[in-house]
């Protein structure tokens, strides 16, 4: 998609949320005139007396003066959020051409996260219908936040836009990883130049490497994320306090403060020093963060992407990229259902010939007649890494871990949703068929992929990923998913990196974590056509 297609679909989903907002607006306006109608016909005297008996009561209370004052604020504060949600609503169209006029002008947009709301909600009884979902994405641009509505098929391509990738490199290597011509039939798309094949840097050329180029950076944002974190701490440690005072005060049998006034503005003395703190707390920690060395939260714009890039400079590193459904369904590892897909910290490029993509990716899926209370089946979560094999295979293999018993319970819903077509084969390894069940329809093929040599590498593979390595050989393409947390998707919130030590030995982790990924490409030689009969 170009920036122009991306605007326009962003355009006519603001759109179409106004119809839907102002549709409800008037609904509701009918139904409350039909409600208040009713009342006044029916109910109006009886509303009248509950009413002054209601003002009699309160202003006989000892919480009368408080009253006069509360009741009228807490219902003008409980009309802002609506209030603002509504106005931003019919602000979004100009937003969103103050946004792309930004992104001609070149301006760095950060994608912070994306969510999905139900613009209608309609109770009955203890079930909620909710219809009308909107896919948001919240986006940052001169530190200015925005929220655009996108389809949510399509919210893969308009991140890859909004972060301006370069698209053309992007493309070919997806045609080259998806499409019907073998990589070397492409050796003359417009791909990105790509240096000389060679080895992977060892751990220790990149151990000094980062040494010379990080240190210094990585001291100042751990200082900035261990400052933020020990104001965070004490916020914590203040609302901790005052629940915990508030509950030996009732506990107590209220020999310590029997006036309810004096509760009342203990309450309110406590709201408003909250309301201090939590102000500082936000100056305070946008001063920490306003320096891009000392920006912690900025860890994988300015130091992930140039790892990426001393691996191989002809990499691309984009951070909130992701393959979409389509790519997904592609390797046939799961059912067929309408999953939801989000994910981050996509790598893409040559690897001494190969095409290759990686990415950490989080897939859910919401059943039909699931309770409101219920979330959703996460179905995956893990990097996915995909790369071009150089031949085509007739039918596909797909190898899943075998779990024991407590693997099965953690790893139940994932194993719900797993494609297991294809005649369950026996091999030779025993080894082999502890650690994996293989699924193919035809013996021959499983065989003649699944070599001793292969069988060897994959188990060492299956063994560094804690045997949650999932594998699929469909048509040109293998496919490896590791289901399982990994050191690459850190940083991925604010929240989260704000409890993670930055240092070297992160780096370390994350260097490692990627390498092994491309060294699964020399491992399983897929340069090589040692697939020839």
């Amino acid at each position: 998609m170009t920036r122009q297609e991306v605007k326009q679909v962003i355009l006519h989903q603001c759109a179409r949320e106004k119809r839907i907002v102002l549709r409800n607006i008037i609904l509701v306006a009918i139904l409350a005139t039909i409600v208040l109608a009713l009342l006044w016909i029916y109910a109006l005297p009886n509303l009248i007396l509950y009413n002054q008996q209601a003002i009699a009561g309160v202003a006989s209370s000892d919480f009368g003066v408080y009253y006069k004052w509360a009741i009228p604020v807490g219902l003008l504060l409980s009309l802002i959020y609506p209030a603002k949600k509504l106005f931003d609503v019919f602000q979004r169209e100009k937003n969103t051409h103050k946004v792309f006029d930004m992104l001609q002008q070149n301006t760095a947009c950060t994608i912070v996260s994306e969510n999905k709301a139900y613009l209608t909600t309609i109770p009955l009884h203890w079930i909620k219908i909710r219809l009308n979902p909107v896919h948001y994405l919240h986006i940052s641009l001169n530190d200015r936040g925005y929220e655009l509505p996108v389809v949510e098929e399509l919210a893969p391509e308009i991140k890859r836009v909004l972060s301006q990738a370069d698209l053309g490199h992007y493309e070919s290597i997806m045609d080259q990883l998806y499409g019907d011509a073998a990589p070397a039939e492409t050796e003359d798309a417009p791909v990105k130049k790509q240096p000389p094949a060679q080895p992977l840097p060892s751990l220790t050329d990149f151990h000094r490497y980062a040494e010379a180029e990080f240190s210094g950076q990585l001291k100042d944002m751990e200082q900035g994320r261990g400052s933020v974190q020990n104001i965070f701490v004490v916020q914590v440690f203040i609302a901790l306090a005052f629940v915990g005072t508030m509950v030996w005060f009732f506990v107590s049998g209220g020999s310590a403060m029997t006036d309810p006034a004096d509760i009342f503005k203990l309450m309110m003395t406590f709201v408003g020093f909250s309301s201090v703190v939590g102000v500082g707390y936000y100056f305070f920690y946008k001063r920490k963060i306003s320096n891009g060395n000392t920006n912690f939260t900025a860890f994988k714009k300015s130091v992930f992407s140039r790892l990426v890039h001393y691996i191989n400079p002809g990499f691309e590193y984009i951070e909130k990229a992701h393959i979409g459904l389509r790519e997904w369904l592609h390797a046939g590892l799961f059912t067929e259902e309408n999953y939801s897909i989000t994910g981050g910290d996509q790598i893409i490029g040559m690897h001494n010939g190969v095409p290759f993509q990686s990415c950490n990716l989080t897939v859910t899926y919401r059943p039909n007649f699931t309770s409101e209370r219920d979330p959703d089946d996460c179905v995956f979560s893990g990097n996915y890494f995909v790369a071009r094999f150089h031949k085509t295979f007739p039918t596909p293999i797909y190898i899943h871990p075998r779990k024991g018993v407590f693997g099965a319970i953690n790893d139940s819903t994932t194993t719900s949703y797993l494609n297991t077509e294809g005649n369950k084969i026996l091999l030779e390894d025993p080894d082999f068929q502890e650690q994996f069940n293989v699924y193919c329809d035809d013996q021959v093929v499983a065989r003649y992929v699944l070599t001793p040599v292969m069988m060897e590498r994959l188990k060492a593979i299956n063994k560094r990923n804690k045997g949650k390595l999932y594998m699929a050989i469909n048509q040109n393409n293998i496919v490896m998913a590791t289901n399982s947390e990994n050191a690459t998707e850190v940083g991925n919130a604010a929240y989260g990196m704000m409890f993670t030590k930055i240092d070297l030995a992160l780096l370390d982790r994350i260097y490692q974590e990627l390498t092994e990924q491309l060294a699964m490409i020399d491992t399983l030689k897929l340069n090589q056509a040692l697939w020839k009969k």
